[in-house]
C-alpha cells in the first residue's frame, strides 16, 4: 500500500499536465506494445485488467489511471513505471 501511495504521487508530481502526460503515456504504451509484438488483448490477459479498460488506456481517454493501474500493465509488458514514464516524458523533447 505505501509504495501504492509513492507511485501515485510519483505519476502525478510529474512536470507535464494530465492531458499531456497521458497522451505522452498513450503513445509510449503503444510504442513498447509493437517493440514487444504484442497486442491489447496480450496485456489485458497478463495485468488482469478488462479489455475496456485498456483500451481506453491506450487511447488517451483516462486523463489520470491510478498508479497500481499503470504498474499492472506495464508489468504485463516486462518493462518499469519509470522505463514507461521516462519514454513519455522524452515525447516533450521532440523525439
Amino acid at each position: 500500500e505505501p509504495y501504492r501511495r509513492q507511485r501515485q504521487m510519483c505519476i502525478r508530481d510529474r512536470s507535464l499536465d494530465g492531458e499531456e502526460l497521458q497522451m505522452q503515456l498513450s503513445r509510449a504504451l503503444i510504442d513498447y506494445l509493437g517493440e514487444r509484438g504484442m497486442k491489447q488483448a496480450d496485456v489485458c490477459r497478463a495485468s488482469g485488467l478488462s479489455d475496456a479498460h485498456v483500451s481506453q488506456i491506450f487511447s488517451g481517454k483516462i486523463k489520470d489511471p491510478k498508479a497500481s493501474i499503470v504498474y499492472k500493465i506495464a508489468h504485463a509488458m516486462g518493462i518499469t513505471v519509470d522505463e514507461l514514464l521516462e519514454r513519455a516524458e522524452s515525447y516533450e523533447d521532440g523525439e
